[in-house]
């Protein structure tokens, strides 16, 4: 399942739900892949909260100006996600127009939450 966000205006930072298979009570299977699409349009800097229920591995891929296709490289590698245990995933960006996240559980199990936060429109340096 792929969800799309509509556009926020540049300037504003932005603090909500990824939503679609990865919101908050959505469950999923043991080595099913769920899949989201997350614009953050003209973000400098975007950092990710997350807990599951399940272990598995979270990709972030960037998405192609087009919103369809994804780059082969990306600025984070997976991620890997421990049970029952938040994590953080900062990413810097140059304005890409978002991101197509993939979380391949191995177990079945539930999102607990998995938020985005992104300074739109504001560039933020490498670490």
């Amino acid at each position: 399942m792929t969800t799309r966000f509509a556009q926020f205006p540049t300037g504003l930072n932005v603090h909500r739900e990824v939503g679609g298979g990865l919101a908050s009570g959505a469950e999923y299977e043991n080595g099913v892949p769920v899949v989201v699409d997350v614009a953050v349009y003209g973000a400098g800097g975007v950092r990710f909260y997350g807990k599951f229920t399940a272990a598995g591995s979270l990709a972030i891929e960037t998405l192609r100006w087009d919103g369809v296709g994804v780059y082969d490289t990306n600025p984070v590698s997976n991620v890997a996600v421990s049970a029952n245990t938040e994590f953080i995933q900062d990413v810097y960006l140059l304005g890409e127009r978002g991101f197509r996240l993939t979380f391949t559980p191995s177990g079945d199990g539930a999102v607990t939450y998995l938020d985005v936060t992104a300074a739109l429109g504001i560039a933020a340096p490498p670490p």
